[in-house]
């Protein structure tokens, strides 16, 4: 499987996932497990996340501009985007993290070191509701407009 065909299906998942808890919220009868709250938003899920036979996981996608590139240990790189702020993980890339170049025609995989200050970019990362950890998945270095 390339990666081209990988990031296509995770981006199709986040899509259903998103239609799936569209469809749920607008349906008459509603059987939800713990809700889940976080500041001001509160999410209802459909499966209790605490079941022994599941993994709980959501889905986000951050695109923004990279504003700021630091190197964060021997292999690390933290990117700042201009979204970010405090109520964001911090964006940790870490050595061999899979990093996408769109052109607007085809996806490539290229190397961290495409991206540089003013790179427009979509990082892929999941919450583990369990753990309540972090996982960054991928970088996508997006078209220039």
């Amino acid at each position: 499987m390339n990666y081209k065909t990988l990031f296509i299906i995770v981006a199709i998942l986040a899509v259903l996932n998103i239609g799936f808890f569209y469809f749920q919220n607008t349906s008459k009868t509603k059987t939800f497990y713990p809700q889940l709250t976080n500041n001001a938003n509160t999410i209802s899920l459909p499966v209790n996340p605490n079941h022994k036979g599941t993994s709980s996981t959501l889905m986000y996608i951050f695109t923004g501009k990279v504003t700021k590139i630091q190197s964060v240990g021997s292999y690390d790189i933290l990117l700042t985007l201009d979204i970010s702020d405090p109520s964001l993980p911090k964006f940790v890339v870490k050595n061999g993290t899979i990093v996408f170049k769109n052109d607007g025609k085809n996806l490539t995989q290229t190397h961290l070191d495409s991206v540089k200050v003013g790179t427009s970019v979509a990082i892929s990362m999941s919450y583990d509701l369990k753990g309540k950890t972090w996982t960054l998945n991928t970088v996508s270095i997006l078209p220039n407009k």
